[in-house]
């Protein structure tokens, strides 16, 4: 479970680290991790720091840089 301040603190992150996050999360295979973070980007409004899921599933697809 996510508290109330780590929520406020990932919503406060800018975009692009949010998505780095996300694909950390991934690539360490932090699956449960990962559903948290998408969890609370989904819910809050894109005005408060949220994320749509489009941004989210392409940033999850996209292959690794060499």
């Amino acid at each position: 479970m996510i508290t109330p301040q780590t929520r406020k603190m990932i919503l406060a992150w800018p975009l692009e680290v949010k998505l780095n996050a996300l694909r950390e999360l991934q690539k360490a295979g932090e699956y449960g991790k990962l559903m948290h973070v998408m969890t609370v980007l989904l819910d809050a409004p894109l005005r408060e720091g949220g994320v749509s899921s489009d941004v989210m599933q392409e940033a999850l697809n996209q292959k690794p840089e060499s």
